[in-house]
């Protein structure tokens, strides 16, 4: 069995991912709108491990993070779960919030695809040092549908950028 990383065959292999203690609240009930927030809020700490490179995908959560404490703050009592938010404002016919919401969700599941694919392919030992399939996958799944000719564009752009800026060495060991 080859030993990778200085680690022993029988530790197992320190990642961003076993590291950081990210606990999104139970789906089966109404959401909890500082859970969710704070548990978001720490995706953005685990990017902020991997540098600059995703400074734009940080930049839209915490921004969309931003907004809906904001609104969270307005009346806590009232937002206390995502779901009453996101219904006062169908009654108000406003969507400030809704589309917070809605953005961060996409850009959520973004990252969930893209590290998924990153964490079977080191669980399968591969350790692929081209991340673009990873990239692409996500992306086209996720963010793409929603984003017109210069969104994908840029966002095809920043991929490449991103790949060769980065050690994918940073994904695979904390």
């Amino acid at each position: 069995m080859a030993v990778k990383n200085d680690t022993s065959p029988t530790e197992k292999l320190k990642t961003a991912f076993t590291v950081l203690s990210i606990h999104f609240p139970d789906a089966e009930e109404k959401l909890k709108t500082v859970e969710f927030l704070k548990a978001s809020s720490g995706i953005v700490i685990l990017l902020e491990q991997f540098g600059k490179v995703f400074s734009p995908v940080v930049n839209d959560i915490n921004g969309n993070i931003k907004k809906l404490w904001k609104k969270h703050d307005k009346d806590n009592q009232l937002y206390q779960n995502l779901e009453d938010m996101i219904l006062s404002e169908q009654v108000e016919d406003k969507t400030y919030a809704t589309n917070a919401l809605l953005w961060l969700r996409r850009a959520l599941h973004f990252l969930s695809i893209f590290f998924q694919c990153i964490i079977m392919d080191s669980e399968c030992g591969r350790m692929s040092q081209d991340l673009t399939p990873f990239f692409k996958k996500a992306y086209s799944e996720t963010l793409e549908p929603h984003h017109g000719w210069l969104g994908t564009q840029l966002f095809n752009l920043r991929k490449y950028i991103f790949l060769s800026q980065q050690s994918t060495r940073d994904f695979y060991v904390y």
